[in-house]
C-alpha cells in the first residue's frame, strides 16, 4: 500500500460500523474508499520465489491516522483492491486473497 496525499480520503467511519457492514453483508452503504491501483507485475520476494506485485494508493493522512493501526480497514482495503485489480485488470490480476503481504520499511519491491 501507498500513500499519497493527491488521492481524497474516504468519508468517516467507525471500525465498529465497517465490522458490522461486513459480518452482516450489508454492503448498501455507499461508503468507498477511494484509491489508485497500479497494474500488477511479476517480481521475486525476498526468497526468490516469483510473486504478482500492485500498487495500491490510498490518501496518506486517512492511512497513517485510520488505516495504520486496525487491521479490519486495513483487511477490507486490500479485499477491495484486489476486487479492483480483478476487474480492472483481468485474470493477470487474480491474486491470491489468502496469503497478502503490506511492505514494511521497505519504500518498493523491484526496480
Amino acid at each position: 500500500l501507498c500513500k499519497l496525499a493527491e488521492i481524497p480520503p474516504p468519508p468517516p467511519m467507525e471500525e465498529s460500523e465497517l465490522t458490522r457492514m461486513i459480518e452482516t453483508e450489508d454492503y448498501t452503504s455507499l461508503w468507498r474508499v477511494p484509491m489508485s491501483l497500479g497494474a500488477p507485475r511479476k517480481e521475486k520476494d525476498k526468497a526468490g520465489t516469483e510473486c504478482s506485485v500492485a500498487e495500491v494508493a490510498v490518501n496518506t493522512a486517512w492511512f497513517d491516522g485510520t488505516m495504520v493501526d486496525s487491521l479490519v480497514f486495513t483487511s477490507f482495503v486490500v479485499t477491495v483492491a484486489m476486487e479492483g485489480l480483478a476487474d480492472k485488470y483481468g485474470e493477470e490480476a487474480r491474486l491470491d486473497r489468502q496469503s497478502w503481504t503490506i511492505l514494511k520499511n521497505k519504500k518498493f519491491l523491484g526496480d
